[in-house]
């Protein structure tokens, strides 16, 4: 110690984990030694960042939205951590990739990036400790400087990436638990979530901004759809392909897994002859090759994680095309007013369902299909009858 006081000599990493050890630093003396010390991985930051979506139309209202906040945020120095917020399919993972890409070389130090699993058919979400291990590597790291403990290990990250210009992007996030402690404390750093659910304790503890993803304009919608034509849609065709827009909800899954099938067919309008009937909708927007690229899978999961409550006022909602107020919900499920209006903020807490300005709770067309195909599965339709006679008598 006293030769590195002196500069006779220059500390090693070696160094660093034994006065770590012995002066119980939990990481912080190897993560500033890891931030000084020239490495090959310090040459060459991480960038995580998976392909961009070179099929990506429209969110340029999104995308700008984020150059702004961060540039306020770098203003302030307040840190930025944005929720990219909305229902299956809508484009959130692209549109916080797209911006990773246009941004990449603001983050001279990386961009990190962790699917989180949280809304995944095949596999349970990440746990936090696995996702900083990850990180810890990529960052440079070696595995045996890397902690045991949850705590530690997210102490030794904030600690690596302070002073350090670097995004996160956190993708399909589960809930706010999962990504608080994968957020760093300095400033410099960015965050970017991606989640079907509204990351209200995000919000609430560290100013989270909520960055809503709604259907596509329906332009942009028919741009989708010819992107994947031979040509650009005549006008003989152009009702046709707004039909077909329509027809998938404005949902950009549901728009390219259609596109995929034009392509193949040609014809647009008979797309749209099959695609009429609701109860037959879902069985054509899916691809028998890989089965997560499903409208019906994709909601499943989502229907899957709502509690008994939320999940029957979901399936009477399938019943009801015009959507549900607290108080027509409550005659229909025979609750009271107040247990049915926290059945639908729970729906629209994880963007199954939408609240309009007059207080009525609404499913976009494919949610309202996967909806009534629950109702009829479980006998929610004739239920909804039952009640509906027995007021009227």
């Amino acid at each position: 110690m006293s030769r590195v006081e002196n500069g006779l000599v220059s500390p090693t990493l070696q160094m660093a984990r034994l006065c770590d050890r012995q002066l119980s630093t939990d990481g912080e003396l190897v993560a500033l030694a890891h931030s000084l010390l020239e490495s090959p991985q310090r040459a060459l930051p991480p960038v995580q960042v998976p392909r961009d979506t070179e099929g990506l139309i429209g969110r340029e209202r999104e995308l700008q939205f984020l150059d702004h906040y961060l540039d306020k945020s770098r203003k302030d120095s307040t840190g930025m951590l944005v929720n990219i917020e909305g229902n299956v399919g809508l484009g959130k993972t692209a549109t916080a990739v797209r911006w990773a890409h246009r941004r990449a070389e603001f983050f001279e130090d990386g961009i990190l990036f962790a699917d989180m699993q949280g809304y995944s058919n095949q596999v349970e979400p990440l746990a936090a400790e696995g996702v900083l291990e990850d990180f810890l590597t990529a960052l440079g790291v070696e595995a045996v400087d890397i902690p045991a403990s949850l705590s530690q290990r997210a102490a030794f990250f904030r600690t690596l990436t302070a002073r350090r210009r670097i995004l996160i992007v956190l993708d399909n996030a589960a809930g706010s638990l999962q990504v608080q402690p994968l957020l760093p404390s300095w400033h410099s750093c960015a965050v970017v979530v991606t989640s079907r659910r509204r990351l209200t304790a995000l919000a609430v503890r560290n100013k989270a901004v909520p960055l809503p993803l709604g259907p596509l304009a329906a332009h942009d919608a028919v741009d989708v759809l010819a992107s994947f034509a031979d040509d650009t849609c005549g006008s003989s065709e152009a009702a046709a392909y707004r039909v077909l827009a329509g027809q998938c909800g404005y949902v950009p899954l549901a728009l390219r897994i259609a596109g995929i099938r034009l392509a193949a067919s040609g014809r647009v309008q008979d797309l749209v002859r099959d695609l009429t009937d609701p109860a037959t909708r879902l069985d054509l927007l899916s691809d028998a090759e890989d089965p997560t690229l499903s409208v019906r899978a994709a909601l499943e999961r989502s229907y899957c994680e709502l509690d008994g409550p939320a999940a029957r006022m979901f399936r009477l909602l399938g019943l009801t095309r015009p959507g549900l107020t607290a108080p027509a919900a409550a005659a229909l499920s025979d609750w009271s007013v107040s247990r049915s209006q926290r059945a639908l903020e729970n729906l629209a807490d994880i963007h199954l369902a939408h609240q309009d300005g007059d207080g009525r709770y609404t499913l976009d067309e494919l949610s309202l299909a996967f909806a009534a195909e629950k109702a009829a599965a479980d006998g929610t339709e004739e239920a909804c009858m039952a009640v509906l006679e027995r007021l009227a008598a």
